[in-house]
């Protein structure tokens, strides 16, 4: 189904709610195994009421906010029925001049009121200033009063900002959205009504746009595109950045679609980064870490530096040669080192190390997860229970689920994280097929065979190859044509060892059963790559190496590298002088 631009979605008591703001209707579904059942008619709202939102008192009772029409419309959720309007006509602060519209949005029920909030625009998305909510008795719908704050303007917002939310002390906060960005004069930030009270509290605000937000462009927001609250004072949101988001918005790569942690209880925000916190003083004592850095930001952030380390960053031959004279060292924070150009830097007088067999271990163990994972059909049951359909639990098994044991699994490439899956494989009591470009003896319960016959046999192939332009593609069609119907492709090496298009098509057409990538060939994958959709896919963001133990070892390594050369013994040379 395809609902029109500008649709919002609410869930309650187990049913999903979608409201169409531009062509005003209201739809009701069920979920019914993983799919969604419309209950009921669609309800028809009036032309150009511009439904915003939907606040639910009970099972029988919920608040349509018309932000055309200066209403609200009650309903009941459960029949899908109008069973009255409340006119707020008078609350509209331009009433004088002829404007009755005061805009209802965003609201939340806390103690039996209804707190709504006000756009109170002069015209489109040009508010009066001042932050306008409106008190409701939800047991006479009747108004209690309209209350103010002009240390920020607009306590609702159409889209993007998300809904006022109570805390685990009753505690109700607000965001004003200002004038998204565009007006000096309009503010931003969250207000408070403390629990028990029906005033704004004045010893309370958080502007947003105040906090420096590192690494960011702009480094302030402007006002926050949505939100969550979890709990703790804490929420989640995306952010307008002056300057940074790109039109239309790119959701994948804006640093300002980046999930950040709002503490409203402390007023600090921070991006969110779950690699865990890592101890970079073993490097030296002069360390300075970048999340982030384009081609553009790198010759200015190096300028007198002696060492970089990067990550998996392009770096061409044309940047390497207008690095300052200073650099005499790169270390590459990771086994390929494919992103460098290594001819340039030989040109440069520049030395360049990697790190090898740091992640062995965690590599292989995302491999076997995968293994597992799909054995089970692991994607679809979490799916199935994300979109609440328990079939699982109160019906026969609904997904496929097999033993790996006495399966056959195909290696290709037999270094430090090959052998440690068929390490892991041999316990599994796995037999095992290798191909590798150096020939070897058989071992127990290891056989060496040419690709062909790994790829015609294995149930299950895994790649821990590097990419190269002989292994660039060699999964492609021809190749996936020589697998079983029945079997897997799992691959933590390199994304572009695949040729995607090919093996989207052999997944779409079940030609094999399904795949697991933790690579893909371009990271991330764009949002309309199939990969993230398909039920016989498991997709995870190059996740593999990031054990947290895992990358305390790189770094203890990277430390090793640049004390040894600092020594005139350079250690994990890829590229000497």
């Amino acid at each position: 189904m395809v609902f029109a631009k500008e649709s919002f979605l609410f869930t309650y008591e187990g049913n999903i709610y979608v409201l169409e703001s531009m062509n005003a209707r209201l739809y009701k579904y069920r979920v019914e195994n993983g799919l969604l059942i419309q209950e009921k008619e669609t309800m028809i709202l009036p032309s150009g009421s511009l439904p915003a939102f939907l606040t639910f008192d009970s099972e029988e009772k919920a608040y349509i906010s018309c932000v055309g029409l200066g209403k609200l419309y009650i309903i009941n959720p459960t029949t899908m029925q109008k069973t009255g309007e409340i006119d707020l006509s008078e609350y509209a602060i331009g009433k004088e001049s002829g404007d009755k519209n005061p805009e209802p949005g965003a609201s939340v029920i806390r103690d039996g009121i209804l707190y709504v909030g006000l756009a109170q625009d002069k015209s489109q998305f040009n508010p009066n200033t001042g932050a306008y909510v409106l008190l409701i008795d939800t047991k006479t719908d009747k108004p209690i009063k309209m209350i103010s704050d002009n240390r920020a303007t607009m306590a609702t917002a159409y889209e993007y900002s998300g809904d006022p939310f109570v805390d685990e002390k009753g505690d109700l906060y607000i965001y004003c959205v200002g004038g998204f960005g565009y007006f000096a004069n309009c503010t931003e930030g969250f207000l408070r009504i403390k629990k028990g009270e029906t005033e704004f509290d004045k010893s309370y605000y958080f502007p947003i746009e105040t906090i420096s937000i590192p690494d960011i462009k702009g480094n302030k927001a402007n006002y926050i595109y949505s939100k969550t609250y979890t709990g703790n004072g804490k929420l989640y949101g995306y952010f307008n950045v002056p300057g940074y988001v790109s039109n239309p918005p790119d959701y994948v790569n804006d640093k300002s679609m980046q999930t950040f942690e709002i503490d409203v209880y402390n007023k600090t925000v921070k991006k969110m980064n779950f690699d865990g916190n890592l101890d970079f003083s073993v490097l030296s004592s002069d360390v300075t870490v970048y999340d982030d850095t384009t081609p553009e930001q790198l010759l200015e952030r190096i300028e007198g530096a002696d060492i970089i380390v990067t990550k998996e960053m392009p770096v061409n031959g044309d940047l390497i040669r207008k690095f300052p004279a200073s650099v005499k060292l790169i270390c590459e924070a990771g086994t390929g080192y494919n992103n460098l150009d290594l001819d340039a830097a030989r040109e440069k007088g520049i030395t360049v190390c990697n790190i090898p067999a740091y992640s062995s271990e965690r590599v292989a163990h995302t491999a076997v997860m995968m293994i597992l994972n799909l054995s089970s059909t692991m994607q679809v049951q979490m799916k199935m229970l994300a979109n609440g359909n328990h079939d699982n639990f109160t019906k026969n098994l609904q997904v496929p689920h097999v033993e790996v044991n006495g399966k056959t699994l195909g290696i290709i490439g037999a270094g430090h994280i090959g052998k440690t899956v068929m390490k892991i494989a041999k316990a599994l009591d796995m037999n095992i097929l290798v191909y590798t470009r150096t020939p070897r003896a058989d071992e127990d319960g290891i056989r060496y065979v040419d690709l062909e016959t790994v790829l015609k046999n294995s149930d299950y192939v895994s790649l821990h190859c590097p990419l190269t332009p002989q292994t660039k593609h060699m999964i492609n069609k021809e190749t996936l044509a020589l697998m079983k119907p029945t079997a897997f492709l799992i691959n933590t090496s390199r994304g572009a060892l695949i040729d995607e298009p090919a093996l989207i098509e052999a997944l779409e057409k079940h030609q094999i059963a399904g795949a697991g990538l933790d690579v893909q060939e371009t990271e991330p994958p764009k949002a309309d790559n199939p990969l993230y959709t398909l039920d016989n896919v498991i997709l995870t963001p190059h996740m593999g190496w990031k054990g947290l133990e895992t990358r305390q070892r790189l770094v203890s390594i990277l430390a090793d590298n640049i004390k040894q050369f600092m020594e005139g013994n350079p250690i994990n040379v890829v590229s000497g002088l």
